[in-house]
């Protein structure tokens, strides 16, 4: 690697971290970002340094290159004017990738877009993009209790959210929708399959049979939950 290339890739990683220190608060704001943070780090870091094939596809040219960086700029310079910290972050993201490409063999180039794709996911995305996902997680984890509780013999039904025995009524928040976990789970399946070299098939496959395994896992803790209460005296 030149002293330019050296030079290059000392300035892209600069500039990330100086974004990176003052914003890590609102990224690990909770423990789920805490989670999301390490564990998509971890994959981007993996898939970034794993071994390249002597054959690797080369992605974009110089072209490509000064597109990327003036754009994540003009991105970045607008979310930080406009408070818009999807802007900011995707800006970073092009102009890190821009210094990575620019510094990096061409070989890189295929996972250097990889792992950046991943490590986008660090910043949490406005709640409204999956809002309807969250709420299907959560009418379909009550309708999956009441009908596993009932072939338990125990009498309930579900209104809604809420599930109602003869002793309680149980309300399933937000919190109970299994979303944090489906997340969690979604990120996990997506680094695996870009670090495993998986076909897009078959790692949307894993996808939905992991979402799958969450809603069943999030019906059975509300069934034990609704079990053990109605139990309970008073």
């Amino acid at each position: 690697m030149s002293i330019l290339r050296r030079a290059v890739f000392f300035v892209g990683f600069c500039l990330f971290v100086l974004w990176f220190w003052p914003n890590i608060q609102m990224l690990t704001g909770d423990q789920d970002g805490t989670i999301r943070l390490v564990l998509v780090g971890l994959f981007a870091l993996a898939i970034l340094l794993r071994l390249k094939p002597r054959k690797s596809p080369m992605l974009g040219g110089t072209i490509g290159i000064v597109v990327a960086g003036v754009l994540g700029a003009g991105l970045s310079v607008t979310g930080l004017v406009f408070q818009i910290h999807q802007f900011e972050w995707l800006g970073i993201i092009l102009v890190l990738y821009a210094c990575l490409r620019w510094s990096l063999p061409d070989r890189w180039s295929a996972d250097i877009v990889r792992s950046l794709f991943v490590l986008y996911w660090i910043h949490p995305l406005p709640g409204r993009l999956f809002g309807w996902f969250e709420l299907l997680m959560q009418q379909l984890s009550v309708r999956g209790s009441e009908w596993a509780l009932q072939i338990l013999n125990v009498r309930v039904w579900a209104e809604g959210i809420y599930l109602r025995t003869g002793h309680h009524i149980f309300g399933v928040p937000e919190a109970c929708s299994g979303m944090r976990t489906a997340v969690t789970m979604l990120i996990c399946v997506l680094g695996v399959g870009i670090l495993l070299r998986l076909r897009w098939w078959e790692t949307l496959v894993f996808m939905v049979l992991g979402s799958a395994q969450v809603l069943i896992l999030n019906i059975a803790r509300i069934t034990f939950m609704v079990l053990w209460a109605d139990r309970m005296p008073g």
